[in-house]
């Protein structure tokens, strides 16, 4: 549970991340600085699909919005106000996915979920203008402000999953745009049809937003969680290292005991199992996952951006790694695949972790990269390591997998992951033999 909220919520600020950045645009006049706005959507996107599992309806929306934002970064000239509405408009739809699958679990399967979102806590200040919408002496003033709120309220309501009253709204709309086109917007019998529709609209407004207030009230209510075993093992382990090691006074003591409400790595990695096992078969393939090393706690907002690395490489290892069953056995090899996830420290003496993320599938053929990087102009005709040629499958839009599919996406992702793993002041690379298999090794501060 704790993980699935965890989830969730982190999907959310995906989402409310996107959107700031989708505003930022909207005052650039220049289309080329649309590229690292669109390219952090893109990110953001990415990392949601690699949560969804089985939700296929989450995960088909988000692919088919992917498609679009990588269009407009490949051709930035054919971005429009069209298109940045109607990405505006996809966001909110994604978010209201995620937020009917949450009235689910908590209407039908009683799971209380707890939801961080920040278009729902700013509900309440939509309630406040929602008892505004009378009409006012002057005419022309009072449909600016209509305009303004309605625009908002339409996003809630496909921020919520309401699309039927967003449809309505954007009736309304329309409704006002061509009366004011056509100079009658103050025309007694417009008037009357615009105050109609707003009366009916109301009350259904009131009632959604009413319904939304439970779900970021709940916010203000702690939510008691328990400690998971594995944070107490790990704690009593770094205690004891800690007289071993003749380190033991109170600023230590108070350093490793703090960490109690810190993820554990070992369940970070084992939560992956489920999603495993619903992409392989999704693409035919038996995988099984295998966790190895010494745990380790690590502050919670670390883990859920670890945890957006580790789905890239996940899905590229079970996409592009791990063989067809058919393939697997022509090569001597079992059926069952295998994706391994190891963690230690880099040294006894170091402040860094060391995550190496293992399958036994097809690798990398270097020829092949090697090939595909002189065709984009990445290198130049020079020899070059084994090691140095494979690392190159960090470059942007670089792949030698010529199909798409919606498990790992289009050449992009592993960009997608140097970048990520910078950002938490680490570093990553591979390593690879062809048809034995590929290892990622990340590095990052304790």
């Amino acid at each position: 549970r704790k993980d699935l909220i965890n989830i969730i919520n982190q999907n959310f600020a995906f989402i409310i991340d996107s959107l700031n950045h989708l505003e930022k645009m909207y005052s650039l006049t220049d289309k080329g600085a649309y590229e690292p706005h669109l390219k952090q959507i893109f990110r953001n996107l990415h990392s949601i699909k690699g949560t969804s599992g089985t939700l296929v309806t989450l995960r088909d929306k988000v692919h088919s919005v992917e498609d679009e934002v990588l269009k407009i970064i490949e051709k930035p000239e054919e971005s429009s106000n069209k298109f940045l509405k109607i990405l505006d408009q996809d966001l909110h739809k994604i978010h209201g996915t995620l937020f009917r699958y949450i009235k689910v679990m908590n209407e039908q399967l009683k799971m209380d979920v707890n939801v961080d979102s920040e278009i729902l806590k700013g509900v309440k200040e939509r309630h406040k203008q929602l008892e505004k919408l009378e009409e006012r002496e002057n005419w022309f003033n009072y449909i600016n402000f209509l305009e303004n709120e309605f625009i908002l309220f339409s996003k809630v309501c496909l921020a919520v999953n309401e699309n039927d009253l967003f449809v309505k709204i954007d009736e309304i709309l329309e409704n006002i745009k061509q009366n004011k086109l056509a100079g009658i917007i103050e025309n007694d019998d417009v008037k009357v049809s615009i105050n109609n529709s707003i009366f009916d609209i109301k009350d259904k407004l009131k009632k959604i937003i009413e319904d939304i207030k439970k779900y970021s009230e709940k916010l203000t209510i702690s939510m008691e969680e328990g400690i998971p075993f594995e944070n107490f093992d790990c704690v009593k382990k770094e205690l004891w290292n800690l007289q071993k090691e003749g380190k033991f006074d109170k600023d230590n003591f108070e350093k490793i005991c703090n960490k109690i409400n810190h993820e554990s790595l070992f369940a970070l990695f084992k939560s992956f199992d489920k999603n495993i096992k619903e992409m392989s078969t999704n693409l035919g393939k038996k995988v099984s996952l295998n966790v190895k090393g010494d745990d380790v706690l690590i502050d919670v907002t670390k883990a859920q951006e670890l945890r957006g690395i580790l789905s890239h490489i996940v899905r590229n290892s079970l996409d592009h790694g791990i063989e067809l069953p058919s393939d697997r056995r022509k090569r001597g090899k079992e059926e069952l695949g295998v994706l391994t996830m190891t963690c230690s420290k880099e040294s006894k003496k170091s402040a860094k972790l060391k995550i190496d993320i293992e399958d036994d599938g097809n690798g990398i053929d270097s020829s092949k990269l090697y090939q595909q990087a002189l065709k984009n102009g990445i290198i130049s005709n020079k020899e070059m390591k084994e090691g140095d040629i494979i690392n190159l499958i960090f470059f942007p839009a670089l792949s030698t997998k010529e199909e798409t599919s919606k498990i790992s996406g289009r050449g992009v992702g592993l960009d997608i992951v140097k970048n990520l793993v910078k950002q938490l002041g680490g570093e990553i690379k591979v390593s690879s033999i062809l048809s034995k298999g590929t290892k990622f090794e990340i590095v990052i501060p304790d």
